[in-house]
């Protein structure tokens, strides 16, 4: 079974968000991240709700960004992030491994050659690519884009209410070997700050554990289009309700995870996104 347990021991960068200067007024409440409640049990999702634990958050419209500029960071009215590249070793393009954190924002590029079809105007895309990621005795390797949804500061994280949406969109191109991707979306059941799973923690406790789905590869463009009802845990991390129960209305970032083998070097791997949105 391909290891994907490497929150476990993931350094988190957050606070390369909070250099990102976005220029927007407040976008609902948000909250510092605190220390899980040990109150809540660890085994029972339905336990606690998004609403109970003082995270609050804004009703976005459809479109997250449109990637229409080199700046990392993105926003509107609601929606506050840029977009981040963390990775453990191995190569990536842009360098994560060697930085602080092992993290670094990502700037969108050009679209020199082979143009969106599904947005012909589109003139910058998200462009993240890498090889060699390993797993070292208990440290799982990683390699994964973030792009975070209601992040103003390195010290605040409040969430984003898309229950009016049935899932995410994007377009994009991926390459990943034999290992694959897979596209996840965080909430507050596995987000720290929900304050109900703890970084690091045993028996079905652990943050990170972020509901996904494996994604299609194709080297030409592709509209992903990702329910939220049909996201799955891996189930090494505190239970989120997926399926129908998912909340829409408490989610936190979306991420593109590059699966790791359990022994030897990931293949080489390249991803584009473009124009990301809840439809």
């Amino acid at each position: 079974m391909l290891q994907f347990m490497h929150a476990v021991h993931r350094r988190c960068a957050a606070a390369l968000a909070g250099t990102i200067a976005i220029g927007l007024g407040a976008c609902g409440s948000v909250q510092p991240q605190r220390t899980p409640d040990a109150a809540v049990p660890a085994d029972a999702a339905d336990a606690a709700l998004p609403g109970d634990v003082g995270i609050h958050g804004c009703a976005p419209v459809a479109l997250i960004t449109d990637v229409e500029s080199t700046d990392p960071g993105y926003g509107n009215a609601c929606i506050r992030g840029a977009w981040r590249l963390e990775a453990l070793n191995g190569t990536t393009t842009p360098d994560a491994v060697n930085q602080p954190s092992n993290a670094v924002l990502v700037s969108p590029v050009a679209i020199t050659s082979d143009p969106n079809p599904f947005n012909t105007s589109s003139t910058h895309a998200v462009h993240v690519s890498g090889e060699g990621q390993h797993n070292v005795g208990e440290n799982f390797a990683y390699a994964e884009l973030f792009a975070a949804l209601n992040q103003p500061s390195d010290t605040e994280v409040g969430t984003v209410d898309a229950s009016m949406y049935t899932g995410i969109q994007f377009y994009g191109k991926l390459s990943a070997g034999s290992t694959g991707a897979r596209v996840t979306v965080g909430n507050l059941f596995t987000a720290p700050a929900g304050g109900m799973c703890t970084p690091g923690g045993a028996n079905k406790t652990d943050c990170y554990d972020n509901p996904g789905i494996e994604l299609v590869m194709s080297t030409t463009w592709k509209k992903y289009e990702v329910p939220f009802a049909s996201l799955t845990q891996y189930g090494y991390g505190y239970p989120s309700p997926v399926g129908p129960a998912f909340p829409r209305n408490a989610i936190t970032e979306v991420r593109w995870d590059i699966v790791v083998p359990d022994t030897g070097n990931t293949m080489a791997w390249d991803l584009w996104v473009d124009d990301l949105r809840f439809y």
